[in-house]
């Protein structure tokens, strides 16, 4: 269900370091900016994306969802921080929880 615009952008980004979960947000902030995805929202768990993309502290968990507006292919932005287990941003089959209603670049 990809398609090459979104693919290229987010090809499975392994989350292993701070620096790394800095440069996913990073690299999703900018995604949504150029119109490549649609934020759909956080987690249950997680901060919305907007205090992220922002530059704020993150807390335990990082759980972020996104949707390429080209074909409509699911991405997580997925991080657990508070024990250093890392995460990834990486496309997923569909979103499995209910989203907080939180907005980014709409």
């Amino acid at each position: 269900m990809s398609c090459d615009q979104c693919l290229r952008l987010i090809s499975g980004t392994p989350i292993k370091l701070p620096t790394d979960l800095k440069r996913a947000i990073k690299k999703a902030d900018e995604a949504v900016k150029k119109g490549v995805l649609k934020y759909e929202g956080a987690g249950q768990l997680g901060e919305p994306f907007e205090e992220l993309a922002r530059g704020s502290h993150w807390g335990d968990v990082v759980d972020n969802y996104f949707s390429c507006t080209s074909c409509g292919q699911k991405f997580n932005l997925y991080a657990e921080t508070y024990h250093g287990a890392g995460g990834a941003f990486e496309k997923i089959a569909c979103i499995k929880e209910t989203l907080q209603g939180d907005t980014y670049g709409t």
